[in-house]
C-alpha cells in the first residue's frame, strides 16, 4: 500500500487471478476454504445462516445454469449456443465445468457475444483446435464487448510494442489478458516505465510474458523488485 486506497476494479483485478486458482485445485468446497482460511475445510464450525437460504444463493445459480446448458429445447436437441460449442470441440462435460465455474456463461447471447468472439480469434490466427481450450481457461472471454473493451484493449497493448503477429501465442498463453481493462494494463505499463524499461522492451515483456498484466503493481511486482 502506498498511501492510496485500491478501486474496486483494482482489488478484482488483484484477487481474479487468485480465486481462479484457488477454485481450480478445490472446486465446490471454495466457499468453505476461504471462510475457514488458515484452517482446512472442516475444521471450523459454520455458524447457523441468520437469514433463510434463498434461491439466489451461489449453488442453485449454478444448478440453474448447469440445468440450462443440459435442457432439451426443440426436438430433442440442446440450445443453439450448447450445440454450436460442441462443433468446436467442447463436449457438455467441460461445458458443465466452465458453467459451474462461472454461471453466467450459460446465459450468452450465440450471435451476440459467442461466435463474434471465436470468429475474431480465429480472424487473429488463433487455431481452431485451441479455441475450446481458450474458452474453457477464460470463458468471461465470450463476455467482453469487442468494440467497447477488446479492441481499446488489443490497440494499446499494439502502440506499447506488442506483436501483432503475435497475438495468437499471446492469447494462448494467456487467454484472460483480452478481459482486463486498459485501465488495468496501464498500471503495469506505467511501472515497467518506471523502472527504465524501454516501450519496445514492454512490448517484448507483455508479448512473452503476458501474465504479469494479472499481478498487482502494489502487492506482487513492487514488492518483488525491491
Amino acid at each position: 500500500m502506498t498511501g492510496r486506497e485500491l478501486t474496486t476494479l483494482e482489488i478484482r483485478n488483484a484477487l481474479v487471478p487468485c480465486l481462479e486458482s484457488l477454485l481450480e485445485e478445490h472446486g465446490d468446497i471454495l466457499v468453505d476454504v476461504v471462510e475457514n482460511f488458515p484452517n482446512a475445510p472442516g475444521t471450523v464450525e459454520r455458524a447457523a445462516p441468520t437469514h433463510p437460504v434463498t434461491s439466489t444463493n451461489l449453488t442453485s445459480k449454478k444448478a440453474r445454469a448447469i440445468a440450462r446448458v443440459s435442457e432439451q429445447i426443440t426436438d430433442g436437441l440442446l440450445p443453439p449456443h450448447i450445440l454450436y460449442l460442441i462443433d468446436l470441440g467442447l463436449d457438455l462435460d467441460r461445458i458443465k465445468g466452465i458453467v459451474g465455474r462461472f454461471p453466467a456463461f450459460a446465459y450468452y447471447n450465440l450471435d451476440k457475444k459467442i461466435k463474434p468472439i471465436v470468429e475474431f480469434l480465429l480472424e487473429l490466427g488463433v487455431s481452431h483446435s485451441d479455441i475450446p481450450t481458450i474458452i474453457y481457461k477464460r470463458p468471461q472471454l465470450c463476455g467482453i464487448s469487442l468494440s467497447e473493451n477488446l479492441k481499446p484493449t488489443m490497440t494499446y497493448l499494439e502502440n506499447f510494442g506488442v506483436d501483432q503477429s503475435k497475438w495468437a501465442k499471446v492469447i494462448h498463453r494467456f487467454p484472460a489478458l483480452l478481459t482486463y481493462s486498459w485501465q488495468k494494463l496501464k498500471g503495469t505499463v506505467d511501472y515497467l516505465t518506471e523502472l527504465g524499461v524501454s516501450e519496445e522492451n514492454i512490448g517484448k515483456i507483455l508479448t512473452r510474458c503476458p501474465h504479469i498484466i494479472s499481478y498487482s503493481v502494489d502487492v506482487k511486482l513492487r514488492p518483488t523488485v525491491r
